[in-house]
């Protein structure tokens, strides 16, 4: 075997092989392993092989066989499918279906789905083929496909038309092969080759099939040049040059220089898997990506501590056993610095504080640091530790987490997720605030650029900090687009429901951490008063998360004997997207929020949100939700009232929200963070 040819099916690969035949007088044959489908005894014999299946499942195996990958909008490719589908697979079967199924690709069917199929194979290809090139000028792809190949002398005069094709007999894609076919064979040519066009899929996709396809398939439309939700194309050499070489498109020279990119990642070692920690979490899973698809100047670590990981350590997990105590230290330090400024007179705290600078405190914690730790032989003879001959930049995603750093001779940016402490500090424990502000000093200590996840948090910080406005970089999160999917399937919503004792009513969802911040006591108030006045309405209110702090007058002053108020604790992240897409609305009517990650999952899910008018809620989500007054519970009674009992008005927030998540992508986001990246290296 010289070579795959591999794709999703309905993307050209048999007018691919028809050309090879006429053109080249090359015949091929096919992998696959389906039962009602015959394979060549011989397949391995021939020069080419066709398959949609996923590199993992070839044989051979062997990665050093070269492979071809034709891809096509996938859109045309799902409609297309669905077509084949009613046609020829299981004639007079459904349209509307089949394309909801080859859209979702449940279980892994379709061979993966169309993007998962895409994304396996433009790593495992050596030339990337689009469907569209190759019917509007085969002759220039195939320039491209000898340079990989060697093949005999092509005569175009040969090459046939899609409208030949179809009417004719071809080599390929002329004669069914299955066992028991259902259709007349004769006819199979005219229905198995449709039009041989691109853009199909206008007059075929309804508004809502188009936004569920984007919502499984956004990200690698945007990474194969099919543009964005909105038309732009995003394809671009920082995310995607490795892709748009094999798509052989022009891309930069680069140079040789290296950027080193370090991100403080202690959040890993941590159970509770809050906002931070999501957001650390997708910023690796996409410098991932980089390395995969993207510019190859970019190199990723993960700094624990004092441990440096490779960045696949993310997933892997982390030995929390062997990470440093540089951390531990530093928290010893900064508990007796809190204690002592909570429990002294501030006359006496400053003696205290003037003292412990003047003696030998540090070293003598120092001393018992070092005797204590598992890894005191990596210190052993370290004066100082220092990452800056390695690293071009640390990236701490917490300001809180800089304190262990704070003494570290290099580049950092510090991502600032909201200001609580400073702007609400009774809503936090001291100890927190004490932290938090801590983080704070050592931004206008050293210095350091910023990332400010909203507008909302970049005006909180000029105006309680004085930062300089070119050391602020806006870079606006996201929600997971691999995750969050709205649920189209009744049976998955069915088991959510019973695992949670959730029962079948329609039900309002809270989803957050329960603490004060949050407003869930309002909330409930609204929901009780929305209970009293439509007392024959079936409706429960599901409150998801962990208990905070300050939440022990919860159960005492807001009657939560209503039985139709459930807290379900904890939900499974696998779990959160069909919890989302079952939910009437996420009524999130927080005090205030640096960003608001909730509502954009829901929102990537199809589900209203009723919000607080207020910080950056009004920023994120605008006119696609329905604004609440976070202290004035009528108000949010109203709300609810509204998104209720109005199905037409729940139809349009649901179309709009989805629409308004579009606009918040994890691509973009860090490409904007690379971009703060670049000009930060080169400033210096």
């Amino acid at each position: 075997m010289d070579c795959w040819i591999a794709s999703f099916p309905r993307s050209g690969n048999t007018y691919f092989r028809n050309i090879l035949y006429y053109v080249y007088g090359i015949e091929s044959s096919t992998w696959h392993k389906e039962t009602a489908y015959p394979v060549d005894e011989n397949y391995n014999n021939y020069r080419f092989v066709k398959t949609h299946l996923l590199p993992g499942d070839l044989i051979p195996a062997d990665q050093n066989i070269p492979a071809i990958y034709l891809v096509r909008d996938g859109r045309d490719a799902v409609v297309s499918i669905a077509h084949h589908r009613k046609d020829l697979v299981k004639p007079g079967s459904d349209f509307n279906l089949n394309l909801q199924e080859a859209i979702v690709a449940g279980e892994g069917s379709f061979f993966g789905g169309w993007s998962k199929n895409a994304e396996e194979w433009i790593q495992r290809a050596n030339l990337i083929i689009r469907f569209e090139d190759l019917i509007s000028d085969p002759v220039s792809v195939f320039k491209r496909v000898e340079k990989l190949i060697s093949l005999p002398t092509a005569n175009w005069n040969n090459l046939p038309s899609f409208k030949e094709l179809k009417s004719g007999k071809p080599k390929y894609g002329g004669i069914s092969k299955i066992s028991d076919p259902k259709f007349n064979p004769d006819e199979f040519a005219e229905k198995f080759f449709r039009k041989g066009t691109s853009g199909g899929w206008k007059e075929e996709m309804s508004t809502f099939f188009q936004d569920l396809f984007w919502s499984f398939h956004g990200d690698t439309m945007e990474r194969l040049g099919y543009a964005t939700y909105s038309g732009s194309v995003s394809q671009n050499p920082a995310l995607d040059y490795r892709v748009m070489q094999k798509m052989g498109i022009a891309v930069p020279n680069l140079e040789n220089e290296k950027f080193r990119i370090f991100i403080e990642a202690s959040k890993l070692t941590e159970t509770v898997n809050d906002g931070i920690k999501r957001y650390l979490v997708n910023l690796l899973k996409k410098f991932e990506d980089i390395t995969l698809y993207g510019d190859p100047r970019w190199e990723f670590k993960l700094l624990i501590g004092q441990i440096v990981y490779p960045l696949e350590n993310y997933r892997k997990g982390i030995n929390i056993e062997q990470v440093e105590t540089l951390y531990f230290y530093e928290k010893i330090l900064m508990g007796f610095k809190y204690f002592v400024k909570s429990n002294l007179p501030e006359n006496f705290y400053k003696t205290v504080s003037g003292f412990y600078k003047k003696t030998n405190i540090r070293k003598v914690l120092r001393f018992i640091q070092f005797k204590t730790t598992s890894t005191k032989n990596k210190l052993h003879n370290k004066k100082k530790f220092s990452i800056s001959d390695i690293a071009d930049i640390l990236h701490i995603p917490l300001p809180q987490n800089a304190v262990q750093y704070k003494t570290l001779d290099q580049t950092i940016v510090i991502t600032v997720h909201d200001l609580t402490h400073k702007l609400f500090p009774d809503y936090h424990d001291k100890a927190n605030v004490f932290m938090s502000e801590e983080g704070m000093k050592i931004i206008l200590e050293k210095k350091t650029d910023v990332i400010g996840v909203s507008q909302n948090t970049i005006n909180d910080l000029t105006s309680h900090y004085t930062i300089s406005s070119a050391k602020i970089h806006k870079v606006y999160e996201a929600p997971d687009n691999e995750l969050f999917k709205m649920n189209v399937n009744e049976e998955p919503g069915k088991l959510i429901r019973e695992k949670y004792k959730i029962g079948d009513d329609p039900y309002f969802l809270c989803l957050s951490t329960i603490e004060p911040r949050k407003n869930l006591p309002n909330t409930i108030l609204a929901f009780n008063k929305f209970c009293d006045e439509f007392s024959n309405t079936k409706i429960n209110l599901v409150i998801s998360g962990r208990y905070g702090w300050k939440t022990e007058h919860l159960n005492v002053e807001l009657h939560l004997d209503n039985p139709r108020i459930i807290f379900t604790d904890y939900v499974d992240d696998n779990d959160l997207p069909i919890l989302y897409s079952e939910a009437v609305a996420l009524c999130y009517v927080s005090f205030y929020e640096g960003f608001g990650l909730p509502p954009l999952e829901a929102m990537r899910c199809r589900t209203p949100v009723i919000y607080g008018n207020n910080s950056s809620l009004k920023e994120v989500i605008g006119e696609a939700g329905l604004p609440a007054m976070a202290d004035n519970v009528n108000n949010i009674k109203e709300q609810m009232q509204k998104i209720y009992f109005d199905k037409e008005l729940r139809e349009h927030y649901a179309q709009k929200s989805l629409h308004r998540s579009f606009e918040f992508s994890w691509r973009k986001c860090i490409y904007d963070t690379l971009k703060v990246y670049e000009g930060i290296i080169k400033n210096n």
